[in-house]
């Protein structure tokens, strides 16, 4: 508890940071680009939550915010009259001039992977963000396959990637970039549960522990089956 609370300044500082490192104006720039009036980012055929991933792509982006305001208030685009959708108002407040629309701090969890999401759809078209996740989603489930394999044997770490691949919603998961970020996480956190006690590490802990938290994290956050 005294590391976490430790390390909230580092965490505010990392958040502040990213008004420098991914330019407001080059993210707004891309996002302008393929950010719809309806519920989806230039994925109309690809079910997903839309609505979580313009909400976490519109924090950073409030007009003459400063860092710091940005890092905690982390103000999403809301509407005063005219009624839209999640993804609507975060269009009317980047590219149309944002009339309308009123900034609305919104305090979530996941704001903490902007410091990968931001620079990454700030320097790159949100088309090739997306292909970045899907990598660190492929590599991720290979970690954990690899590290599963060393402890519960081939046929285990087999149908665990079977298991996920064929009934989760992960192979299309990459276009959510939020969530596919969290589950970068999760699985290379499963991955590295074996590492931090090996002398001490038990295979059915592993088995039973790790790649359940997996299954349940899938379940929870992403409304997959496992």
């Amino acid at each position: 508890m005294l590391l976490v609370l430790a390390l909230q300044p580092v965490y505010v500082a990392a958040l502040a940071a990213l008004d420098f490192v991914a330019p407001t104006a080059r993210r707004a720039a891309h996002l302008a680009a393929v950010v719809q009036e309806d519920d989806h980012i230039a994925s109309p055929a690809i079910p997903g939550d839309w609505d979580t991933e313009c909400v976490a792509l519109a924090i950073g982006l409030e007009p003459g915010a400063s860092p710091l305001q940005n890092a905690v208030a982390a103000a999403r685009p809301v509407g005063l009259v005219k009624p839209r959708t999640v993804c609507g108002y975060l269009r009317a407040g980047i590219a149309e001039g944002g009339h309308d629309i009123y900034w609305l701090p919104y305090s979530r969890y996941w704001h903490g992977y902007r410091v990968s999401l931001d620079p990454l759809t700030a320097w790159l078209p949100v088309e090739h963000a997306r292909y970045v996740m899907l990598i660190g989603l492929i590599a991720s489930l290979a970690w954990l396959a690899a590290e599963s394999e060393k402890l519960t044997g081939r046929p285990a770490a087999r149908a665990l990637v079977v298991s996920t691949v064929a009934f989760t919603d992960i192979w299309r998961m990459y276009n959510i970039t939020v969530h596919a970020a969290a589950t970068i996480v999760v699985m290379a956190g499963a991955a590295l549960c074996p590492r931090a006690q090996p002398q001490r590490f038990d295979r059915a802990a592993y088995r039973d522990c790790c790649l359940a938290r997996q299954c349940f994290s899938l379940q929870t956050h992403h409304g997959s089956r496992c």
